[in-house]
């Protein structure tokens, strides 16, 4: 499994919304997501990942593929630490 449809999943159960509204998206704010269902998406994450997220890093402005680039990219960066 892709690592966006990994957290389109998860994001899905945290956030309330379905995967296909995740996916298609252009941001979470489109999707009228708070601050709140965004942060405990960041934790979800964090957890899931074993990655540190900043909260601001996931901002409604973001889209899930935004934050897909960001988990691969820190994970990749956390590899060679």
């Amino acid at each position: 499994m892709s690592i966006i449809n990994q957290l389109a999943e998860l994001g899905s159960q945290k956030m309330g919304v379905t995967v296909d509204e995740l996916v298609a998206a252009e941001s979470f704010d489109d999707l009228g997501l708070d601050s709140l269902a965004l942060l405990e998406f960041n934790v979800a994450i964090q957890k899931s990942y074993a990655i540190s997220l900043e909260d601001e890093e996931i901002a409604p402005e973001h889209s899930l593929r935004d934050v897909a680039e960001l988990v691969e990219t820190r994970k990749a960066s956390d590899l060679h630490v």
